[in-house]
């Protein structure tokens, strides 16, 4: 056994944490479970000032509030101090584990950070008195929460592959006299045992990188609101003051569509919206009624109705709020009718009301008037409907958690979207691996032309670290609803337990067939749109219709979006500059007649056609190079083509002249290409 960490760093050869090689994490979550998964952040706040004022991973916060930042620490020594002064109850012979991390150039210092941009946040405070007032103010919270641990963090996701070992800790008998300052809490080394054996990740990716030597750039906040108590005491709950002073937070309709999220990109330099979702609010703080914005709704596409979640948060429902509970007995959620202006439909849809032990957690859309999908436990038994169009997307619920299936343009395979998943017993996110899903027919019924109207249908993960692991249900209800725990578990353990069964999806059209089981999507059948892109090297995924993936767009850039709605393409520089792609084939009639052209409104020109554009298979082509099977863009001026090319030109793109075959070998896509 090991007890003294810095004879640990000395053995690890970490000796500069000004730019450490190695990082490290002390959690509680068995090696088993990271080695495969990785840490994700508690919340999507990414407020660097709220992370170093300690608002972090306090599950009493909303979501939203809790920091997307991870902490993690250049030293064995930093990490267990840390730990020490953040233990607040007597966590006596518990077990532990110090992660040892590979860091990278997405590695930051708190520190360097915190110097770099206080001085400009100082200045802007105020007057002099004030200015002062501030700066004192910043200093003290600072030094006390981060500046003696020498913090560093990493934004969204540490990857299982970035993650070198784990060792175990064992915690025994803290001295809770010496807990409060900084340079006491090392008094409790001799009572944290570090055992001396590592345990390797076998999912390990091997790289020489260190930690950015560069502060992060965050959004400028306002971070007066952090600061105006006295923070002299260094025992002061900042999450108590900071909690107390947030306003009461107000009924809201979430909407959650990319070109809500472009235009609060585009209204100012720097987005800042927290939610990263339109809120339609009121003033009042009654719950408002759907109908209330039935105009906001009209020409929301039908095949995204599902999205529409309405959600209160950090309102607790009791016997004693009689209001509230009336409030939500009052709302009309049936027989509401939401017209598509593209389509000119009109569908009935059906809601249910979600409520968690008094908690209202929001509404689930159970079906529409004309299609649906089963999720099956059997081939005859119905676990739950949920709303279904032209093969777009499926949505379910585990009760607490949305999660939706949609059919991607790649034939045969599957996206899993979901922020939080049942993997085990535990719930975490969800990484892009576990999004990737093949199916099987496991039966299906035909017409009498042979073509598929029926079929169930069976996921299998495509990654294979997972291909061991199934999605199952158990077979006991959610609280007494008729929702059930979703779960990925290994498929040979439930074949001995009784209490899970495998799920299946059970798809089914009254008024065409599933051609999509059979051959590759048409445009009428292609809604969901998955698109890749690619940095030196490596390839990216970035889906549209996934929630949680709009909390990062502020520093992932060269994203690409698809709008279904104006039928348009977006991309999105490492400026944040917003970009439409554009035919100008009469302005310039040759092979670079495509081009991204930078919008400053989403509104402009809605039914310009030269903006316009939808995705289609051609019939199996053989290129000059012998490759079949080309993925084409078409645009809906001049019906021109844009071929997404194959074979040692994979995802680049290539314009044609007029409906000719031929095309060029110049590609238009900045700093990247894109896959569809």
């Amino acid at each position: 056994m090991i007890i003294n960490s810095l004879e640990l760093d000395r053995k690890d050869g970490n000796d500069n944490p000004r730019n450490p090689k190695y990082v490290y994490k002390i959690d509680k979550r068995d090696p088993n479970y990271v080695f495969q998964n990785g840490f994700t952040a508690w919340g999507s706040n990414d407020d660097f000032f709220a992370y170093v004022a300690g608002f972090i991973n306090n599950y009493k916060l909303p979501e939203f509030f809790r920091s997307l930042l991870i902490s993690v620490f250049p030293t064995i020594e930093n990490a267990c101090t840390n730990f020490i002064s953040s233990v607040k109850t007597n966590y006596n012979a518990e077990k532990y584990y110090l992660y040892k991390i590979r860091a990278d150039n997405e590695y930051y210092s708190t520190t360097k950070t915190m110097m770099h941009y206080l001085p400009t946040l100082v200045k802007n405070s105020g007057s002099k008195d004030e200015t002062l007032k501030f700066a004192d103010n910043v200093f003290r919270l600072f030094t006390h929460n981060f500046l003696w641990q020498n913090d560093w963090f990493k934004i969204g996701t540490i990857s299982n592959e970035s993650i070198i070992s784990a060792r175990e800790i064992i915690v025994t008998d803290l001295n809770w006299e010496l807990m409060g300052r900084s340079t006491d809490v090392k008094e409790n080394y001799k009572n944290m045992i570090i055992d001396d054996k590592e345990i390797f990740n076998v999912y390990y990716d091997i790289w020489n990188t260190t930690g950015n030597v560069k502060p992060w750039n965050p959004p400028e906040p306002n971070l007066k609101k952090y600061l105006e108590s006295d923070y002299d005491d260094p025992d002061a709950d900042e999450l108590t003051v900071y909690y107390k002073k947030m306003e009461k937070p107000k009924p809201v309709l979430y909407l959650s569509r990319s070109y809500w999220n472009l235009n609060s990109m585009l209204s100012s330099v720097t987005p800042t919206p927290s939610l990263q979702q339109l809120e339609l609010e009121r003033d009042d703080l009654e719950l408002p009624k759907i109908s209330d914005y039935k105009e906001d709704l009209e020409g929301f596409n039908h095949c995204n109705v599902a999205n529409v979640l309405y959600q209160v948060h950090n309102w607790e429902l009791n016997d004693s709020d009689s209001r509230i509970r009336k409030d939500l007995d009052d709302i009309e959620f049936s027989d509401i009718i939401f017209t598509n202006k593209s389509f000119t439909r009109k569908y009935k849809v059906n809601f249910q009301v979600l409520d968690n032990g008094g908690s209202f957690i929001g509404l689930k859309l159970l079906s529409d008037s004309r299609s649906k999908v089963e999720l099956s436990k059997s081939p005859t038994k119905q676990l739950t409907s949920s709303y279904y169009d032209a093969f777009s997307r499926i949505s379910f619920s585990d009760y607490k958690y949305p999660v939706s299936v949609s059919f991607g343009p790649i034939i045969n395979q599957f996206n899993l979207n979901s922020t939080r998943l049942r993997i085990g017993s535990l719930i975490q996110s969800v990484n892009d691996d576990f999004q990737k899903w093949n199916y099987q027919i496991y039966d299906e019924v035909k017409d009498s032309d042979g073509n598929t109207t029926r079929a169930l249908i069976k996921l299998l993960p495509v990654h294979k670290k997972y291909q061991n692991l199934g999605l199952v249900v158990r077979k006991e209800k959610w609280n007494d609803t008729d929702d059930y725990p979703m779960y990925l578990l290994n498929l040979e353990d439930v074949a001995s337990d009784d209490s899970y069964e495998e799920i299946f999806l059970l798809v089914s059209r009254n008024d065409t067939s599933l051609k999509m089981l059979q051959k590759q999507p048409s445009f009428d059948e292609l809604v969901d749109l998955n698109l890749r892109y690619v940095i030196k090297g490596t390839s990216y995924s970035f889906d549209m219709y996934d929630k949680g993936s709009w909390s990062y767009f502020r520093w992932v850039y060269n994203q690409f979006f698809y709008d279904l709605r104006r039928k348009r393409i977006y991309w999105i520089d490492n400026k944040l500059n917003v970009f439409a792609l554009y035919n100008n084939r009469n302005e310039n009639d040759n092979w670079n007649w495509a081009e991204w052209k930078r919008i400053y409104s989403l509104d402009m020109d809605n039914d310009d056609p030269r903006y316009k554009w939808y995705f289609i298979y051609k019939e199996d082509i053989e290129d000059h190079e012998g490759v079949k099977e080309s993925r084409w863009i078409r645009s809906y001026y001049h019906n021109d083509w844009l071929k997404v090319a194959t074979g040692t030109h994979f995802g680049k793109l290539f314009t044609s002249k007029y409906d000719e075959e031929s095309y060029s070998e110049k590609t238009f896509l900045i700093d990247g290409n894109i896959y569809i």
